[in-house]
């Protein structure tokens, strides 16, 4: 008898230049780590990539680059049975990774229907798609219903207001139990991963386990905010990373950074 997959991780990749950058190399390598099975979901990838991706051993699944990530996690789903998987989890390469996982994993525990790295208030309670995981059976056939009958996405708006939104209020609807590493007070409206940036890092809100940074802080994020400054971030990032075998300047190296004064 086939033995069932305890974890699935399916990790959205885009990248214009069809490389596979180093900070998004040791992501997958960590959620590795915590998968039976990792599967890259990319429209972009290059032959080079690709051969290096499975040399590291992860597979490969070409998709369309239409519908942002959550639109290649429903192409894919569409596509696959997931009924011997125990777990899945839906990553992607919009963070960068500077913790394992391993203790969020055993922090969130078992018991959630599903859960996520961060809770949002924004315009309705949900949990932010960048990161979840889906632990019951009636999890991933409400997420395998919900996607199904979803047109791709047309718009970052429309992303998060119809899908990311969406599926978390689908999921509720379903009365699955839903929970997050974080979840802010009612009262803060604004993007935990953007405005609470170095507090999420710090440990702040749980005790340091919280192990990504948007990398929107280091790019479109820096203009609008001018607190995020990148040199705040190297120090940040230097301070606190705790991968196995690299350093902060390989980690960041591929990523095109401006250096502002601090």
């Amino acid at each position: 008898m086939m033995r069932p997959m305890q974890t699935l991780t399916l990790f959205v990749h885009h990248d214009p230049s069809g490389k596979v950058k180093r900070h998004v190399l040791e992501y997958i390598r960590e959620l590795q780590r915590i998968s039976d099975s990792v599967v890259v979901l990319s429209s972009t990838a290059s032959e080079q990539s690709q051969v290096r991706l499975v040399q590291e051993g992860v597979a490969i699944w070409k998709t369309d680059n239409t519908g942002y990530d959550i639109g290649k996690w429903r192409d894919y789903l569409c596509n696959h049975s997931i009924t011997k998987v125990q777990r899945l989890i839906l990553a992607n390469d919009s963070c960068l990774l500077f913790r394992p996982l391993a203790p969020v994993m055993e922090v969130m525990g078992p018991h959630a229907d599903v859960w996520g790295l961060s809770m949002s208030h924004e315009k309705a309670k949900h949990l932010q798609s960048y990161f979840l995981v889906f632990q019951s059976v009636q999890s991933r056939e409400a997420l395998v219903s919900f996607l199904s009958n979803q047109a791709p996405a047309t718009s970052r708006e429309d992303l998060v207001n119809r899908l990311e939104i969406g599926l978390s209020q689908h999921l509720m609807a379903k009365g699955l139990q839903l929970e997050a590493l974080i979840t802010p007070p009612e009262s803060f409206t604004g993007n935990i991963t953007i405005h609470e940036w170095e507090r999420l890092i710090r440990g702040f809100f749980h005790k340091s386990v919280y192990p990504l940074l948007k990398l929107k802080n280091l790019t479109t994020h820096k203009d609008l905010y001018p607190e995020l400054c990148i040199n705040r971030m190297r120090q940040v990032i230097t301070e606190e990373l705790a991968l196995p075998g690299i350093s902060a300047s390989d980690l960041l190296s591929d990523l095109p950074l401006t250096n502002h004064s601090t």
